[in-house]
């Protein structure tokens, strides 16, 4: 799901795109990652778990960041985890 859309991986994609696309991509990736993030998903919080977790939350500042924000009531998105909750 993250870092690999489509038939090449992320990063090459990326090189690719006018500011446009990678809006968009960075977009779709944030709102992703909030998905992943949301408590009660199918990862826990310890291991690979935390991991993975943590990696979306890298995913969501960094569009924060590019002044991208997921509005998580309207895409259904609940309670997600915090950083200070995985660290």
């Amino acid at each position: 799901m993250v870092g690999h859309l489509g038939d090449r991986p992320l990063y090459q994609r990326l090189r690719q795109m006018n500011n446009s696309d990678a809006t968009t991509e960075l977009t779709e990736l944030a709102r992703q990652a909030a998905w992943g993030l949301m408590k009660g998903g199918d990862l826990d919080t310890s291991g690979d778990g935390r991991t993975t977790l943590l990696l979306r939350l890298d995913i969501l500042d960094a569009a924060t960041r590019a002044g991208i924000v997921i509005d998580r009531a309207a895409h259904g998105i609940g309670l997600i985890y915090t950083r200070n909750e995985l660290t």
